[in-house]
């Protein structure tokens, strides 16, 4: 459990990038899935929901609502990141 803690952290600045990017390169949708399961393994559900709503309206080409809830996702990622990081020591 700590290795995966430690690679989501590690990871975790590429997955950003990707969030913030993937309206324009496609990964949006691909990315926002993964961090359903990742998130989902820290017990974090209501990043999870958030996770799943940017999933699903990249699915239904939705755009209305998509960079605030991006940005919801991205500062409580950031948090959760915080979290792990002071659990490390």
């Amino acid at each position: 459990r700590v290795l995966f803690r430690s690679v989501f952290v590690k990871e975790w600045p590429h997955d950003r990038a990707r969030l913030e990017a993937g309206h324009v390169g496609g990964e949006l949708k691909q990315v926002a899935h993964s961090l359903k399961g990742t998130l989902g393994l820290f017990g974090a559900t209501p990043l999870v929901e958030l996770a799943q709503r940017v999933d699903g309206l990249e699915s239904r080409n939705e755009r209305t609502g998509l960079g605030e809830l991006i940005a919801t996702l991205i500062d409580g990622v950031e948090d959760l990141i915080a979290a792990l990081r002071r659990l490390e020591g």
